[in-house]
């Protein structure tokens, strides 16, 4: 229906944003798993929670090993965005339409939902 439109519109624009969020919250936990799993007896906790200034006291080997554990959680996230980008793919093989409307045949179809709904409206409104 063309009054549905904008409705519509803010739930893609909406679903976007959540999807989004879902990935941040996905690339939060994938890291931290990794900071866990690679860095733990390596990089002190509190050399880790102030990344950005303790690398100037850290040894070589732990910069080396904080940069594999970004490395590596930046790989792995890069596999999750792939696997659900192919489940994607495949969704959208599966609602193809061979012989898909025509956009001015769907608009037509429109126009006549809604002047059967106002129609339906009219009715109820007259007999009321």
């Amino acid at each position: 229906m063309l009054t549905f439109t904008a409705v519509a519109q803010g739930v893609v624009a909406q679903a976007r944003v959540f999807g989004g969020s879902i990935g941040i919250e996905a690339s939060t936990a994938i890291l931290g798993a990794m900071q866990r799993s690679e860095l733990s007896g390596i990089v002190t906790p509190e050399q880790l929670s102030t990344l950005q200034t303790s690398t100037r006291t850290m040894t070589p080997a732990q910069l080396h090993a904080v940069r594999e554990a970004y490395s590596d959680s930046f790989s792995e996230v890069m596999k999750v965005c792939a696997a659900i980008s192919a489940a994607c793919a495949v969704a959208c093989a599966l609602a193809y339409r061979r012989h898909g409307v025509h956009l001015q045949a769907r608009r037509e179809e429109q126009m006549r939902e809604e002047d059967e709904m106002a129609r339906v409206a009219a009715e109820s409104k007259e007999s009321s």
